[in-house]
C-alpha cells in the first residue's frame, strides 16, 4: 500500500473512531494491508503535520485522535480510563487559566484521570 493511501486510510480510521484509538487497534483494523513500520511512520507524519494528537493513557499506551481545531486550542484535552474494563471516556474540556495563556506559549494540555467507571463499580468489579 502506498504511503498516501495509508495516510488517508489511517486518518479516516482515527476520524471515524468514537474514542482515541491505539496503535494495536489501528494495526488490527488495517490488517496485512500496512506494515508496522508504515503505520508508525504514518502516525508520526500525521502528528508532525498537526492532523492528529497523541497522548499516553493510564496503561502507558499511546492513543491517537484528530487534532482539535484552532479555537479549541485554549481548552484542555481530558479523558477518564477505567482500570478494570480499560474503557476510555472523553471528559468535558475546560478553559485554561488566563495567566497561563498570557505568560506561556502552550502547545497542548492533557489531563488523564483513572479509576473505576460507574458500570464496573455497579457490577462490583
Amino acid at each position: 500500500m502506498g504511503h498516501s493511501i495509508a495516510r488517508e486510510k489511517i486518518l479516516t480510521l482515527i476520524k471515524g473512531s468514537k474514542q482515541p484509538i491505539s496503535y494495536a487497534e489501528i494495526k488490527e483494523s488495517m490488517g496485512s494491508s500496512c506494515s508496522r513500520v508504515t503505520i508508525y511512520r504514518t502516525l508520526i507524519h500525521l502528528e508532525k503535520n498537526q492532523k492528529i494528537r497523541k497522548f499516553s493513557d493510564a496503561q502507558a499506551e499511546f492513543r491517537y485522535l484528530v487534532h482539535p481545531i484552532a479555537e479549541d486550542q485554549k481548552l484542555t484535552l481530558s479523558h477518564f480510563q477505567c482500570i478494570r474494563c480499560h474503557r476510555l471516556q472523553k471528559l468535558d474540556a475546560y478553559p485554561l487559566p488566563e495567566n497561563l495563556l498570557k505568560n506561556y506559549l502552550i502547545h497542548s494540555v492533557h489531563t488523564m484521570a483513572s479509576g473505576i467507571c460507574k458500570e464496573c463499580n455497579e457490577k462490583g468489579l
